[in-house]
């Protein structure tokens, strides 16, 4: 059982590395390089967190060129498979109609980080297409696990549709 003092340090590691993961999210896209070392040990949070700021980030920007997905990627939302491999995966994301509405990202944290995997939890807002007015948010919740070279092998999301701009 972990004490008081240890948690409110793993607490404060995970804040860090939420806000590392925001500023980096909210400037320049990391450079590939700086995710491409095997994950070797859990001190390679950074790296698993670098490539699933990518994939979220590309929800968005609709370029999904640089998201480190392994060949045979696998995607779940809401318990159905919506990627069977990282080229479904890259092309949809790139030109799939589903997320060219998608036009921002909230509220980004890390709340569980294991040894091989990561999850997110953060809010989706969406435009209409033709109106560019804000017209829902999406509470988004997903897990991402990798391989040993430390490439996105599993997506599985939990969404919830809220109304308006809601968080």
């Amino acid at each position: 059982m972990k004490t008081l003092a240890a948690l409110k340090s793993q607490s404060l590691k995970l804040r860090a590395l939420g806000a590392l993961a925001f500023g980096v999210f909210c400037s320049a896209p990391l450079h590939p390089a700086a995710i491409a070392h095997p994950l070797d040990t859990p001190s390679d949070i950074s790296s698993m967190i670098g490539a699933a700021t990518l994939y979220i980030q590309s929800l968005v920007t609709h370029n999904a060129e640089n998201v480190p997905l392994a060949p045979d990627a696998y995607r779940v939302e809401n318990g159905f498979v919506t990627g069977i491999s990282a080229e479904d995966i890259r092309t949809q994301l790139d030109t799939g109609p589903q997320y060219s509405v998608l036009t921002g990202i909230r509220r980004l944290t890390w709340p569980s980080i294991e040894k091989d995997s990561v999850t997110a939890d953060y809010y989706l807002d969406t435009c209409g297409p033709v109106v560019p007015v804000q017209f829902l948010t999406t509470h988004v919740i997903e897990h991402f696990t990798f391989d040993a070279s430390g490439q996105i092998k599993y997506i599985e999301a939990s969404l919830t549709i809220l109304p308006g701009h809601a968080e």
